[in-house]
């Protein structure tokens, strides 16, 4: 594989800090904002990032850079280091957007975070590392990202909407169709090149969702990141689709893990004897607190030992 640096980005927010809350509150009054698609589990945060980062500490060392993507917040528990850099919505949004609660809009501007590397990967604080992944996981030889994304069947919900006008802006533009997929909701990789190319195509896409300062159904979703790569054959695609088999079995003992809601879910400890090389505990709006400690509990045990990143205290 050809050598070079491969960055990591993540966004983050404290969604109980109050100053936080009551921006946010002030800003969704302001815009008339609905809570659909901007539920507070959207915002809340139980320490995942922590523990995100000690997974990529065990299992990524060649990670060349972190840059953490806030709204002038740190987490408490967050120790200066030389290789992760804070990013301040400021650096990377225009003033006209902020202040902003829109992941979307910031997925639009992360090409732009100052000193990042042509390659990098974009995570959210609910992605874990599971086992030891090497560079050639995200990046085939020449530096082409790999997108991963698995068959589907169409669902009615804003997530799904956004999916589906991802597709239509690509067939619209280029005239290629793509079969009922979804991405694999976990750390992707991308170049920043891909994305500044993607901004210029689309430009009024760009302007209108970095605008949004919340979700709605009109918001560019980072689909279209991979679509258009692929159509320039910038991007190579990997099916990561499970087989009929696969899937009985997924039903039988694994069930869903990429969510909080534990009521007809499997708990997360599940996952330990799989050793996926990434997964996701997504929180969601059925969440409960109880099931958010379970999650805690579960990180705790299968990340013990303290990164780099963290205070002693």
């Amino acid at each position: 594989m050809k050598n070079f640096d491969i960055d990591l980005v993540y966004l983050w927010c404290d969604g109980s800090d109050t100053k936080f809350a009551q921006q946010k509150c002030a800003r969704m009054q302001q815009c008339g904002a609905t809570a659909k698609g901007n539920e507070d589990c959207r915002y809340v945060q139980v320490d995942e990032l922590k523990y995100s980062l000690r997974s990529v500490a065990m299992y990524m060392p060649w990670i060349h850079h972190i840059y953490i993507v806030t709204n002038n917040q740190v987490p408490k528990w967050f120790r200066p280091h030389e290789k992760i850099t804070i990013v301040d919505h400021s650096e990377i949004l225009p003033e006209s957007a902020r202040p902003c609660f829109n992941s979307q809009a910031l997925e639009c501007c992360l090409h732009k975070i100052p000193n990042l590397a042509e390659h990098f990967i974009y995570a959210n604080d609910d992605c874990f590392v599971g086992r030891n992944v090497s560079p050639s996981f995200f990046y085939e030889r020449m530096g082409k990202p790999i997108v991963r994304w698995k068959k589907t069947t169409p669902w009615e919900d804003l997530y799904w909407t956004t999916l589906q006008a991802a597709y239509n802006t690509i067939k619209q533009r280029y005239g290629v169709t793509y079969g009922c997929y979804e991405p694999h909701h976990n750390m992707d990789a991308y170049t920043k090149n891909i994305l500044a190319n993607c901004e210029k195509e689309f430009s009024d896409l760009f302007h209108y969702t970095i605008h949004q300062p919340f979700r709605n159904e009109a918001c560019l979703q980072r689909l279209l990141f991979h679509l258009y790569a692929l159509v320039k054959k910038q991007a190579k695609m990997k099916d990561v689709s499970k087989t009929i088999i696969q899937r009985i079995m997924k039903r039988l003992h694994i069930a869903r893990i990429d969510s909080m809601h534990l009521s007809n879910l499997q708990p997360p400890e599940i996952l330990i004897p799989y050793r996926p090389a990434l997964f996701c505990i997504n929180d969601g709006e059925f969440s409960t607190d109880e099931a958010r400690e379970q999650v805690v509990r579960f990180l705790e045990t299968r990340f013990p030992l303290k990164s780099p990143f963290e205070r002693e205290d």
